[in-house]
């Protein structure tokens, strides 16, 4: 199936998945540029591997979870099935986010979910 034929609220999803990954990139590079590099720069002070190693960590959780919006955001918009499957997946971790999140991620996994909407992607993929 094509773009003509995806449902505007996968539209919707996808465009929410693909800005809510910009601050997360953005935050990475953040982190790198403002974080990590003068925390190496300070030479060896009481603080630096806690700090080496907190600033390693936001890193990794900021860019996996831009890549993985990204990517999920474009799987939605091209209707693939792994993109429908992974939007969901993403979708689980909102439900921490309470209340708000919970919020939005149990509209995500049941408007994925919906019959009328696994019709609009072709099966290629799905974990």
């Amino acid at each position: 199936m094509g773009e003509n034929n995806r449902p505007t609220g996968v539209t919707i999803i996808a465009i929410l998945f693909i800005l809510s990954a910009i601050p997360s990139l953005y935050g990475t590079v953040y982190v790198i540029v403002k974080g990590l590099a003068p925390a190496l720069s300070d030479g060896l002070g009481s603080g630096l591997l806690v700090n080496t190693w907190s600033y390693l960590l936001a890193i990794v959780a900021t860019l996996f979870y831009g890549v993985f919006a990204l990517a999920t955001g474009y799987g939605l918009w091209i209707t693939k099935d792994w993109g429908r499957s992974l939007a969901v997946f993403m979708s689980v971790f909102l439900l921490f986010a309470f209340p708000v999140g919970t919020i939005i991620g149990v509209l995500f996994i049941w408007y994925l979910r919906k019959e009328e909407v696994r019709a609009a992607f072709p099966d290629s993929f799905s974990f």
